[in-house]
């Protein structure tokens, strides 16, 4: 009976040191010394007090307003845009997220597009069918076209500022070169009774006059050409940006439909 008990003690024993291991803080917890704040984040499990994770649908309503409202074209007070977008979003039912200001906002959606962006650069070298188009990755495509075409814009206006400032500095350049040879040549005809010496010298300045004509002829000409492609480029972003319009109520609809049909069952 005794070597019995003395295995019972033990065993007993065994238990409460097991026990005490598996109670002492940080004994099976993930050790988290060498992640990044970001990684913590993600790795750690969400309280009840605040979420941190941005869901399927908080990610699609974000896309949705977003598109209504274009914060990121606006051309001041862009910060003011993206609070207002924000706040559309916390007014819609099944927005799970507890609170969102602008900069979160701007900061998920810039996240959002450029993971779209290489999703998109990976997809053109993946072998097989066609990707399958949601609702997610139209409103990216649309709203990352809108981006580029808005980036293309803004290039195209420092050009068309740059190339007026080279106008300008021209013409006055232009001025001033026959303003000067204007006076050298009255300078000529007054101070030299020679009439040979008179006409070459006069020969010479229609010759810089003609030269000066063919550069001022070649500054319209470029000029005129920026113009036109500006405008060609302008037309062709329009017209991109109608047919996106309608693929994309094409899409809304088709959505919609089948939001409807599941709904009746």
């Amino acid at each position: 009976m005794r070597p019995q008990s003395s295995k019972r003690v033990k065993s007993t024993a065994r238990r409460a040191t097991d026990q005490a291991h598996e109670d002492e803080p940080g004994s099976n917890d993930v050790v988290l010394v060498d992640l990044s704040p970001e990684e913590r984040t993600m790795r750690s499990p969400p309280t009840a007090n605040a979420k941190t994770w941005w869901s399927e649908d908080d990610d699609l309503l974000l896309l949705i307003q977003t598109n209504i409202e274009r914060p990121f074209l606006a051309l001041k007070n862009k910060m003011m845009a993206w609070n207002d977008t924000a706040a559309g979003c916390m007014r819609i039912d099944g927005f799970g997220r507890k609170s969102l200001n602008g900069k979160k906002a701007s900061q998920r959606f810039q996240l959002l597009l450029e993971n779209h962006r290489q999703f998109q650069a990976k997809s053109k070298f993946m072998s097989g069918g066609t990707q399958k188009e949601t609702e997610k990755t139209v409103l990216l495509d649309e709203l990352l076209a809108l981006m580029d075409d808005n980036k293309a814009v803004k290039e195209e206006q420092h050009v068309a500022e740059a190339a007026g400032k080279e106008k300008k500095a021209s013409a006055t350049a232009l001025i001033r070169d026959e303003a000067m040879q204007r006076a050298a040549k009255r300078k000529s005809v007054d101070g030299d009774d020679d009439g040979s010496s008179t006409s070459k010298k006069k020969t010479l300045v229609d010759l810089q006059n003609a030269e000066i004509r063919l550069e001022q002829q070649k500054l319209e000409y470029k000029s005129k050409k920026l113009e036109a492609d500006i405008q060609e480029q302008t037309e062709a972003r329009k017209e991109r940006a109608e047919m996106r319009e309608i693929e994309l109520k094409k899409h809304a609809d088709m959505m919609e439909l089948i939001r409807l049909s599941l709904s009746k069952h």
